[in-house]
């Protein structure tokens, strides 16, 4: 349910597509001024959900807007394989508005990813991922331009294949040794993780780590790059 305040309208237009917007991320300017004018709660719950593009099976939604500061929480999205779920916070009483977000991403099953001219998936496992960004601005652009926090993800287990290395168009995968020589065409992940920090919407590999049936590979990250501290054989 919405209700306006005193001086203004529950109303939000939807922003209006830049047709000259150019990059990864939008820059669709949200009009988050209106967001001063109303208060609201609204609670949505769907156990199943039909979309023609998104990989929805069902959602848990929380919506709370008061005195100028938006809270989305829960938010959880049930994927085909896969969970999201977290909290957004926008606070509009300062400008630009201020957006922080605590998102996780659970049991997302590698092998769903597979081109569709390979016969098996490049790489399989469970990735478990979590996203700590708090930026400002009005668009989505903005906030993760100006955004600061911490990315990290892990795999507890899983296999590379030979695939791994024509899917990503060079020798990744014999360069890092993650087959073996042989008629072996996968080898094991035992354990894989990767933490990116990021600050003003830049993201440095902080620390990577991967442990396969071939090499144990340890390094950090500097400027973007992985350097190699330890690898046995």
């Amino acid at each position: 349910t919405g209700v306006p305040n005193q001086s203004g309208q529950a109303a939000l237009a939807a922003p209006s597509p830049d047709k000259t917007a150019q990059g990864l991320l939008p820059k669709y300017q949200f009009q988050f001024n209106e967001l001063r004018e109303m208060n609201a709660q609204v609670r949505l719950r769907a156990d199943s959900i039909k979309t023609s593009k998104l990989p929805l099976k069902a959602l848990d939604l929380g919506v709370d807007l008061h005195d100028a500061q938006l809270s989305i929480d829960p938010l959880q999205l049930t994927l085909p394989q896969g969970q999201l779920s977290g909290v957004v916070r926008i606070d509009t009483r300062q400008k630009p508005a201020v957006t922080a977000l605590d998102l996780r991403l659970r049991d997302v099953r590698l092998a769903q990813f597979r081109p569709a001219k390979m016969a098996q998936s490049p790489i399989e496992g469970v990735l478990e991922s979590r996203l700590q960004l708090k930026g400002e601005g009005n668009s989505v652009q903005d906030i993760f331009g100006h955004a600061n926090g911490l990315f990290t993800a892990v795999i507890p287990m899983g296999a590379v294949r030979e695939a791994f290395a024509q899917f990503t168009g060079v020798n990744v995968a014999r360069g890092l040794g993650l087959l073996v020589s042989g008629s072996q065409k996968q080898t094991t992940i035992r354990c894989a993780i990767a933490a990116f920090a990021v600050h003003q919407g830049v993201a440095q590999v902080q620390q990577f780590v991967l442990s396969t049936d071939a090499v144990q590979v340890k390094g950090s990250g500097n400027d973007g790059r992985i350097s190699i501290e330890d690898v046995k054989a």
